[in-house]
């Protein structure tokens, strides 16, 4: 039946047939099954009547979210750049110290966290009361510290906090927060709950942080999660009026502020003289987000890229370089390709200003690395680095995190990076003990490479040639795979064959149109998803609708 036939059945009828074919897969409890399609089938129902049954769009639906179709041909649209700006002299040398700048991604506070309840339960997230063996004790209780199937209560989020200035000595030069800051409650959303989420949440980093934070929009800041409308004004307006009316002032200068209002949340800044950081919101190339998949989608849909590469136009004019700041790492198969390749083309025409792009939504600690031939995927065509951000959040199997950057003060590029976690398995013997979290430094990204210069900064080349040894050295190979999981227990067992190699393939991707391989849990073809022994409780995907696989 085609997309406009099928839509014509009625919004409550389609929501009738969606919800039955949920609670009958077994998949999600009935409770999720019904608040799942009440939320976002108004939004799919409005978007197929919008849809050619051949169109491309059709087959993006049904390729990315129906999954029983071939992903579409790549359109292979394209941006007209300016020429190149004549290159910039190098920064003198300075013997200014390093700035020091704090990644914090994926917070997922839930604000109806309970310590004491079932840790393992039937629903996409746990730690609420749901499951109870008993009306007074659980078979997993949670603990207050956080449990590793629920997202960040709040005595965790503060003891991250809490732990940044004593482990690095004083508060950062300026931070970076690369989005998702509401809980995995994807069923139960509203708008008063994820604006209440976003504002005590960053009231918490102006308190703990007390130097300014450049934040990034997730795919769960909204409600109902993932859909970010193409008509403007946008559905979720309140989002952006109470971000740049309240939540980041302080943060930014007015005239950021006004443009984030009016442009769904993206922004440009200037943290410090000679650096520019600009906000992108990946949410539009998100392959959850509905709203993408109607007739009038374009490949820009928000014009964002277009406004991308005029800031960095203008950054390369002024000598200025750039960090890139979004969600969605755009290598995934979360992102559509359409989207991630032009946003590929922009990485290579303005490499030389970009120093970095900076993300999150996976949870793990990672990155991807952008080339110059992607046919050619060695160290010499290796342009820019991707770092994903590792999540404070827990869910799922995975420990929380945070990094620090030591940043050059004249290139601004990143000349260490360290992770510091907080080990969740010992949350009942801090329960038991009456203490808190212990953070401490996990490893310093040069540890994968010893005879790389100490001088010289952590670029692209640096990743490109760690990433070649992980191939080489097996040992060193688990150990970033016990890293990436910021040795969570999603680690247990290791990674090899087939799981090494797609992964590996994945860290070479920036752009998903090229990676076969997703660091998320997204479509699977032609991206293979890892599979998890079916044991294991984790397998669910992160940041999807449905989160049992």
């Amino acid at each position: 039946m085609p997309c406009q036939d099928l839509a014509e059945v009625g919004t409550d009828a389609l929501k009738d047939v969606a919800k039955g074919a949920c609670e009958a897969s077994g998949l999600e409890d009935k409770d999720v099954c019904d608040g799942l399609v009440d939320q976002q089938m108004p939004t799919i129902a409005d978007v197929l009547r919008n849809t050619t049954g051949t169109g491309y769009a059709a087959q993006l639906f049904c390729a990315n979210i129906v999954g029983i179709c071939p992903y579409p041909a790549l359109e292979n649209r394209t941006l007209t750049f300016p020429p190149a700006a004549p290159s910039s002299q190098s920064p003198p040398s300075t013997d200014e110290a390093y700035l020091t700048v704090i990644h914090l991604s994926d917070w997922h506070y839930d604000p109806l966290y309970q310590a004491g309840t079932e840790a393992q339960c039937t629903k996409p997230l746990c730690c609420r009361g749901f499951n109870a063996t008993t009306p007074d004790k659980a078979a997993i209780p949670a603990s207050q510290w956080g449990a590793y199937e629920c997202d960040t209560p709040l005595a965790l989020g503060i003891s991250a906090l809490q732990s940044i200035e004593p482990i690095i000595g004083a508060s950062p030069d300026f931070s970076i927060f690369t989005g998702d800051l509401p809980p995995h409650d994807v069923w139960m959303t509203s708008e008063q709950g994820v604006t209440s989420i976003a504002s005590l949440s960053c009231q918490l980093f102006k308190q703990y942080l007390k130097t300014k934070v450049y934040p990034a929009i997730g795919n769960h800041e909204t409600s109902p999660v993932n859909l970010n409308s193409i008509p403007f004004p946008p559905t979720n307006q309140y989002l952006f009026n109470n971000l740049t009316l309240d939540d980041w002032v302080d943060w930014l200068d007015e005239d950021a502020l006004n443009f984030a209002r009016t442009n769904r949340g993206s922004y440009a800044t200037n943290p410090v003289p000679g650096m520019k950081i600009i906000n992108v919101n990946s949410n539009f190339c998100y392959v959850d987000n509905f709203w993408l998949y109607g007739d009038w989608v374009e490949t820009d849909p928000t014009g964002q890229l277009a406004w991308l590469a005029d800031e960095l136009a203008v950054a390369e004019t002024a000598g200025e370089k750039v960090w890139i700041i979004m969600h969605v790492a755009t290598g995934l198969s979360d992102c559509l390709r359409n989207w991630s390749n032009l946003h590929d083309q922009i990485i290579k025409r303005f490499h030389k200003t970009i120093v970095g792009v900076f993300s999150g939504h996976t949870h793990r600690d990672e990155y991807e690395l952008f080339w110059s031939d992607d046919s050619d995927k060695t160290h010499a065509n290796a342009i820019v680095m991707n770092w994903i951000g590792p999540s404070v959040t827990p869910f799922t199997q995975l420990n929380p995190g945070w990094r620090e950057y030591k940043v050059h003060p004249t290139t601004f590029e990143i000349m260490e990076s360290y992770t510091y976690i907080a080990n969740l398995s010992l949350a009942s013997a801090w329960d038991e003990q009456v203490i808190e979290p212990e953070w401490f430094l996990e490893y310093s990204a040069r540890e994968y490479l010893p005879s790389w210069p100490h001088d010289a900064p952590l670029n692209a080349t640096f990743w490109a040639l760690v990433t070649a040894a992980f191939e080489d050295n097996d040992a060193l190979w688990q150990e970033f795979y016990q890293y990436r999981s910021k040795s969570g227990p999603e680690a247990e067992g290791g990674c090899s064959g087939v799981c090494k190699t797609d992964i590996i393939n994945g860290l070479r991707s920036g752009n998903s149109v090229t990676a076969i391989h997703s660091s998320s849990f997204g479509p699977a073809e032609p991206h293979k998803a890892i599979e998890a022994p079916e044991s294991k409780p984790w397998t669910k995907g992160l940041c999807r609708l449905h989160t049992h696989h």
